[in-house]
């Protein structure tokens, strides 16, 4: 038992959860837990997570309302994959109250994501203007894009290949990724006096030839493993094969494991601040989400049910890419306005463009 003093206690990390291979509740992992909770004595169960630990926790809850015990849940948004929230524009109902989508506009650790990230590429430009290669960006992003979008925008991408599935397609063919590559190249030659480019592919990109799915690895909420690492160097061999030198840049774990931006520990305040309230009022069932309003950021709570649902890119009812030419558009720093502000110039990022000077010329005659 927990001494009378004490405000809770951390219980760690995990990705287990209450469900069997079809995702449907497992009755022996639901009696396991609450077995714990029995035995604890819990008053509360706070949750962090994205999606799939977001509706373990309401599975949970539900399982112990059933069983009549007086042990209540809330969730903490936290992913940086920035992909909770449902289907923007539809209404969806719990008892009387109507709710529409999005539940969330973004998540805890989303900004530390996209901030080391964009960074990173800010560092790499210099690689690939000076030595005149293209930058191949992969990163992780399983089943929506926030985070490619987000990158590719702030990281001064010149395209991106969304890893979204399009309805109709085996995925992106090498031949128009290579044209892309080429023309960002001669653009760039144009623009600031060297042929480089910087070109994002997410995780979940379908390249077609490429495989970068384990046959074998398989996490808890049985994802097959994906291998940003393998798909950097596919894309990297294809360009060599139609002669366009590249260098690589895996973004996974530096960006769960460096340390979070200011931005995010202030949120993660407002959130625990949430969370407490939501306590002291004896709420449960409940989420503490981020939303944009009125150009700031706002921190609320929501039904888990809802606020732990996926929210794709493709729900977003505006463009954040050209899917002719698959440049990033404007609407990315207008939507991320509350939380990143404005980008930097991608002229800063890069040395002065040369002066070319004929040493024939400049001799004496």
């Amino acid at each position: 038992m927990l001494p009378e003093d004490s405000a809770g206690f951390y219980a760690g990390a995990t990705r287990a959860n209450l469900t069997d291979k079809e995702g449907k509740p497992d009755p022996n992992k639901i009696a396991e837990a609450i077995k714990f909770v029995k035995a604890a004595g819990l008053d509360y169960l706070v949750g962090s997570g994205g999606d799939d630990h977001g509706l373990q926790m309401e599975i949970l809850r539900g399982a112990l309302e059933a069983a009549g015990i007086n042990c209540k849940v809330l969730v903490v948004n936290k992913t940086m994959d920035g992909d909770k929230g449902g289907v923007d524009g539809k209404v969806e109902r719990i008892g009387s109250t109507a709710y529409t989508g999005p539940f969330a506009d973004t998540t805890n650790g989303f900004h530390s994501a996209i901030q080391t990230g964009a960074q990173m590429l800010h560092y790499h430009h210099t690689g690939s203007w000076t030595n005149e290669v293209v930058t191949v960006v992969t990163h992780f992003g399983r089943d929506a894009d926030w985070v490619g979008h987000a990158l590719s925008w702030y990281g001064h991408c010149d395209r991106i290949f969304p890893g979204e599935p399009v309805k109709g397609t085996t995925g992106h063919s090498i031949e128009k990724i290579v044209a892309l590559t080429l023309a960002s190249m001669a653009e760039n030659k144009a623009l600031y006096g060297r042929k480089f480019a910087v070109i994002d592919f997410p995780e979940g990109t379908t390249i077609e030839g490429i495989n970068h799915i384990s046959p074998d690895l398989v996490d808890p909420h049985r994802h097959k493993k994906l291998h940003p690492e393998t798909l950097a160097v596919a894309v990297k061999e294809m360009l060599a094969m139609h002669s366009i030198p590249s260098q690589t840049v895996v973004m996974t774990y530096e960006l769960r494991n460096f340390p979070p931006s200011r931005t995010d520990l202030e949120l993660a305040y407002r959130t625990g601040r949430d969370v407490a309230k939501a306590i002291e009022d004896g709420a449960t069932g409940m989420e503490v989400v981020i939303q944009f309003r009125n150009g700031g950021i706002v921190t609320s709570l929501m039904p888990i049910e809802l606020a732990s649902k996926k929210r794709l890119v493709s729900y977003y009812p505006r463009q954040l890419y050209d899917p002719q030419t698959f440049k990033p558009l404007p609407e990315v720093g207008r939507y991320f306005r509350p939380l990143f502000g404005d980008r930097v110039d991608r002229g800063q990022l890069l040395p002065r463009k040369p002066t070319i000077v004929n040493v024939y010329d400049a001799q004496p005659k």
